[in-house]
């Protein structure tokens, strides 16, 4: 790419800010989030926040694919998968396959689960 193309640096952080994450290698290759670190470190950092959840509900990256998806509805109660999987209904999403609530959840969810949430 010639020099007049090519891209100009990003600003510099102003001061006193933190420096971004370094980009992992599965990230860059299009990977789902490899071993949920994020979520991981999110909770780690919060450990209140999932013990003193009310409920929760998980939507997983499948919720968000343009072919081939094959969402599955996770929460922690019928009536609230029942509500969202409602509001899915009336958004005009297909249905989608339903974790019965109260059995062990999968993906992110688990780590919520065995963090104390509901």
């Amino acid at each position: 790419m010639p020099a007049s193309q090519a891209a100009s640096p990003p600003p510099a952080a102003p001061p006193g800010a933190r420096s971004p994450p370094p980009v992992r290698e599965g990230a860059r290759r299009g990977l789902h989030e490899p071993g949920h670190y994020g979520l991981e470190e999110f909770l780690r950092t919060r450990s209140r926040l999932v013990r003193g959840a009310a409920a929760w509900i998980h939507l997983g990256a499948n919720f968000g694919a343009a072919v081939g998806g094959d969402p599955l509805l996770q929460a922690s109660a019928p009536g609230l998968q029942e509500r969202a999987a409602e509001a899915l209904q009336r958004a005009g999403a297909a249905p989608p396959r339903r974790r019965p609530a109260g059995e062990p959840p999968a993906g992110e969810a688990r780590r919520v689960r065995a963090g104390g949430g509901t």
